[in-house]
Order: C-alpha cells, then structure tokens, then sequence
C-alpha cells in the first residue's frame, strides 16, 4: 500500500511540473552525404533527451551510429539548446558539442566536415 501511494504522488507531482511547462520538439536531421536521417525530441524547459540510432548492414565498414543529445532552457532571448552529436560511420568519427539560441519555427546547421546536423526548434 505505501509503495501504491509513493508512486501515486510521485505521478501527481510529475504530472503537475509537466503540465506548468509547455513542451517543445527539437528535430534534428543528420546529412551524410548519400543518405539523410531524421529524429525529433520532445523537451520541457530544463530538461534533457536523448536519440540514438545503429544501423547495422552486412558487408564490410557499413554500420553507422548516431547519438544526440539535447538540453533546453527557455530564456528571453529564446531557447538555449546544448546539443551533443556524434556520428560513427566506415569513413567518418565526428563528435561536436554546440550551444545556440534558437526561436520556434527556425533551423540551425552544425557543420561537422564530411556530415551536417540540422536542428530545428518546432
């Protein structure tokens, strides 16, 4: 019974911050030359998220990995977003850490040499 009402609160408690808090999605869309991939995180301000992709193919150097991710704080100017991105491919070993304010509806591209990220704020 204590275990059922700890958990009840913690869900009231979780429900009531998320409810204060408007929810943004950040999409992201990983540019590798001949192949383009796309994700979308959703955030509330001060908080983080995550994206992982692997791709396994047989034959030789075939397999990719992303990994991003995403901090968001909402500050006057607009929204800061921390973003971590790496990209594991036959060719390729890119990792970037980029901070930007960012306002809904816009783009912004890391460039990371052989791959791009677009981030978008919707």
């Amino acid at each position: 019974m204590t275990k059922l009402l700890i958990a009840s609160t913690l869900a009231l408690l979780c429900t009531s911050a998320l409810a204060d808090s408007p929810t943004m999605k950040v999409g992201f869309k990983v540019d590798g030359g001949k192949d383009q991939r796309h994700y979308t995180v959703a955030l509330v301000d001060k908080a983080c998220g995550a994206v992982e992709n692997k791709v396994i193919t047989p034959g030789p150097g075939a397999n990719t990995r992303d990994q991003i991710k995403v901090c968001a704080n909402v500050e006057k100017a607009g929204v800061r977003l921390d973003v971590e991105w790496e990209l594991h491919d036959a060719g390729r070993d890119i990792s970037n850490k980029s901070q930007m304010f960012i306002a809904r509806g816009t783009t912004q591209e890391l460039d990371g040499g052989t791959a791009k990220l677009a981030v978008t704020l919707l």
